[in-house]
C-alpha cells in the first residue's frame, strides 16, 4: 500500500474521530418528573391501591414533548410504573401536553426550558374529572 493512503486514511480516521467526539460532547439537557393522574375513584383514600394509576392508565393518558411551535413532536413522556420519567433533549424550549384532544392536564400545556448539562424538573397533574 502506498504511504500516501495510509496517511490519508488516518488524517480521515482522525478527522471523523474528532468529529464524533464534538459532535457527542454537545451537551444535552434533561426533562425528568412525576406524573399524577386522579382522581380515578368517586372517593379516594390514599391506602386505597385500587385508586392509583396502572401502566394501562399512563398509556390511556399519552403526554408529548413538542418544539415550541407544536408543530413538531420531538419525544414521548413515559412513565414508569410509579409514574416518574426521565428524557434527554437537546437545549431549547418545548410545549409538554397531552397528546389526546378533550382531555386536560391541571398544568398542562405547558413550556419548559431545556438548558445545556442541567436537569428540569416538571411534575405533571392529570384531571380525570372523576368526582
Amino acid at each position: 500500500m502506498r504511504p500516501v493512503f495510509v496517511i490519508l486514511g488516518v488524517l480521515i480516521f482522525l478527522a471523523l474521530s474528532i468529529y464524533f467526539y464534538e459532535t457527542n460532547q454537545k451537551g444535552m439537557g434533561y426533562l425528568t418528573g412525576k406524573v399524577d393522574i386522579g382522581p380515578l375513584c368517586p372517593v379516594e383514600k390514599p391506602s386505597d391501591d385500587t385508586c392509583k394509576p396502572s401502566p394501562e392508565m399512563y398509556r390511556q393518558w399519552p403526554i408529548g414533548v413538542y418544539r415550541v411551535d407544536k408543530g413538531t413532536k420531538v419525544a414521548d413522556i413515559v412513565p414508569d410504573v410509579n409514574g416518574t420519567y426521565w428524557i434527554e433533549l437537546p437545549p431549547g424550549k418545548y410545549v409538554v401536553d397531552l397528546e389526546i384532544e378533550h382531555r386536560s392536564g391541571k398544568n398542562l400545556p405547558a413550556v419548559v426550558t431545556i438548558r445545556e448539562n442541567e436537569t428540569t424538573v416538571f411534575d405533571i397533574h392529570i384531571d380525570t374529572g372523576i368526582r
